[in-house]
């Protein structure tokens, strides 16, 4: 990420919308000022915006975070440089710890390094991650096998753990999350590790698997992931959670019966060094003996 850069609206920008104020002061195109609220690292008095035509007023206070574009060369370079790390491997599936900055399936995926850096043409992801999180993907070597993690995943016989840090202090030791998304029942279990008045480390076991489950149950009840840009947008969000680049959001564990050979797989991924970092920025400590 960019250092920040700030602005104070001046009484002659009063009504500008952010998109031409953030053109002007930045010296970019319109198109450049629109790529920077796309992704989600403009603030305006504390609170990420990203609306176009959002009115300014004076006094106004705006911060820009824009992430460093790199050449497109360079992007294909580094996508040919990243390395998958297996967990677990057997003939029929296998256990990935997942990157930041990589989607699951699709171009520039997953899927696409397991053909390049493992020749495995037939492979493909049993479930899908977001782009920034982290940890544990099961993925079929084969079609039957990824047929029969389908079936796994819809009867509940997969169990998935998270690691979270969240914004502000949780209060309870353990709670649970039932607001309905999208009109269908989810589930979200959730136990304390460590808390402070800033921000709280949690160990999250779902019960369900809706798109985005844990980061719209938190946003829902307060407690936004940390680098969360999507969800809860209206909050105010303090200086040193605008400097978390990604949502610290990482799948610990996975555990599945291997339906062929009957065998319970049991993964951990270990913790990425930014989301270790981002726990000592916040003087959160994850006692393996909690987990």
């Amino acid at each position: 990420m960019s250092e920040p850069v700030k602005f104070s609206v001046r009484k002659p920008e009063t009504g500008m919308t952010l998109l031409d104020f953030l053109a002007a002061r930045l010296n970019i195109s319109r198109r450049g000022a629109k790529r920077l609220l796309d992704q989600r690292c403009v603030f305006v008095n504390g609170r990420r915006v990203w609306m176009a035509n959002h009115a300014l007023a004076v006094g106004d206070a705006v911060e820009a975070t824009p992430e460093k574009k790199q050449p497109a060369s360079r992007q294909k370079s580094e996508m040919r440089g990243k390395k998958l790390v297996t967990l677990w491997e057997d003939d029929d599936y296998l256990v990935l710890n997942k990157p930041a900055g990589l989607a699951s399936n699709g171009a520039g995926s997953v899927e696409n390094l397991l053909v390049r850096q493992e020749g495995m043409e037939t492979a493909r992801v049993a479930h899908r991650l977001d782009r920034d999180t982290t940890g544990c993907l099961l993925c079929a070597k084969h079609s039957d096998a990824f047929g029969r993690a389908v079936t796994m995943f819809r009867q509940g016989a997969v169990k998935k753990q998270y690691l979270v840090i969240v914004s502000g202090m949780v209060r309870k030791a353990e709670f649970t999350i039932t607001k309905p998304l999208d009109g269908r029942t989810a589930v979200t279990h959730l136990k304390r590790l460590d808390a402070n008045d800033k921000a709280g480390l949690l160990l999250v076991d779902l019960e369900t698997g809706r798109t985005h489950q844990i980061r719209r149950h938190l946003a829902a009840v307060g407690h936004s992931v940390l680098g969360e840009k999507q969800y809860r947008p209206g909050r105010d969000v303090p200086p040193q959670e605008r400097k978390v680049a990604r949502q610290m959001l990482h799948a610990y564990r996975l555990a599945f019966p291997q339906p062929f050979s009957g065998e319970t797989v049991h993964c951990q991924a270990p913790l990425p060094r930014d989301f270790l970092t981002c726990l000592r920025t916040f003087h959160l400590n994850c006692d393996k003996g909690n987990l």
